[in-house]
């Protein structure tokens, strides 16, 4: 199971196709907090994240924990969780090609 063209439609709807690429999905102890104020940006950050949420439930579970984790702020962002975000998405595009593959054999066992 792959998504390779879905994660490119999504790299150019973000005008991503250009970007570096990122070889982790989630900066190292990142630490995200809920904004203080009410006034949001006017990111499309719902947009992304449900976007995110939809490759990671489908076929890609090593984006599960930072999609997981940027989605508890849905209602209240700010730029850095914007940036994040997008870094999940040049993580997808160093990444495209990889999928799932299931396959039959005689000896049921799972090997990653």
């Amino acid at each position: 199971m792959k998504q390779e063209k879905y994660i490119e439609k999504l790299l150019d709807k973000f005008n991503m196709k250009s970007a570096k690429s990122s070889k982790t999905s989630m900066e190292v102890n990142l630490k995200l907090e809920k904004p203080t104020d009410e006034k949001l940006p006017d990111f499309p950050y719902q947009n992304l994240i449900g976007s995110l949420m939809y490759i990671a439930t489908a076929t890609r579970p090593d984006i599960m924990y930072p999609v997981s984790h940027l989605s508890q702020f849905n209602t209240c962002f700010r730029k850095e969780h914007w940036i994040a975000a997008k870094r999940v998405l040049r993580y997808l595009k160093q990444t495209k090609s990889q999928s799932l593959v299931f396959q039959k054999t005689a000896d049921p066992c799972i090997s990653g």
